[in-house]
């Protein structure tokens, strides 16, 4: 009788994926108090429905005098699990002296990532949750949305998989050119370089200010000058 009833019950319906807006927000960069570069995020979708993280670098002001390094970033991913998902992830620098193309391909089905650095490729094995070096800022954002205080990803970085983790430091007011914001602050707890992110509950979990120390001592920041939001249709879950 039980199976009866329970072959009666309708059928369970599909999680709905996370609700997601577009955004393009515009950072400054500077090295110590010096503004060197400017950083643009986007989010989108394609027109197959899969988002499309990017991120673009370029040198401003003085800076860009002496350097002439563009960096592009581009995570192309979808949902699974209520978590992001990368497919492909794009890495390209150029117009300095050391141009670099790095392009990794994943097949979530035979669990292996192709890793392609200036047209000489390899595979390796990964495990289900992977991150990759983009990604991984909206992975985080998407566990601080479930009131994670701690979180650890995969993260397929430099030919191997590398564990990235991250504490949460608590909750912490950031003033930016765009008014206050009531943030929460996370550090990377693994590495020997500082990383400390801001993400705004005002913002959708956006970054506001990130703080990098490198191991020879050179401190950066990016801050949050500029952010437009736009919708996006929400896709069943894959």
């Amino acid at each position: 009788m039980l199976l009866l009833l329970l072959c009666l019950l309708p059928p369970r319906p599909l999680l709905a994926e996370p609700v997601m807006r577009g955004f393009e927000a515009v950072y400054t960069l500077k090295r110590e108090s010096l503004t060197i570069g400017q950083t643009v995020n986007t989010l989108s979708r394609d027109n197959t429905g899969r988002y499309v993280f990017e991120s673009s670098t370029v040198p401003v002001g003085i800076a860009a005098m002496f350097v002439k390094d563009k960096i592009m970033e581009r995570s192309l991913w979808t949902f699974h699990d209520n978590q992001p998902r990368p497919i492909e992830y794009l890495y390209d620098r150029s117009g300095g002296r050391k141009n670099r193309t790095v392009k990794l391909s994943f097949d979530w089905e035979k669990s292996i990532v192709t890793n392609v650095i200036n047209d000489d490729p390899w595979q390796m094995k990964i495990e289900p949750g992977v991150q990759d070096k983009l990604l991984y800022q909206l992975a985080i954002a998407q566990e601080l949305k479930q009131g994670k205080q701690h979180i650890q990803f995969q993260v397929a970085d430099g030919g191997t998989t590398k564990t990235y983790e991250i504490g949460v430091q608590g909750e912490e007011p950031v003033a930016t050119p765009l008014g206050n914001y009531q943030t929460i602050k996370v550090k990377r707890l693994n590495t020997n370089r500082s990383i400390t992110i801001w993400f705004a509950k005002e913002l959708e979990y956006l970054p506001v200010r990130i703080e990098y120390t490198g191991r020879e001592g050179s401190h950066f920041i990016a801050q949050l000058k500029a952010v437009k939001f736009t919708n996006m249709p929400a896709m069943p879950v894959q």
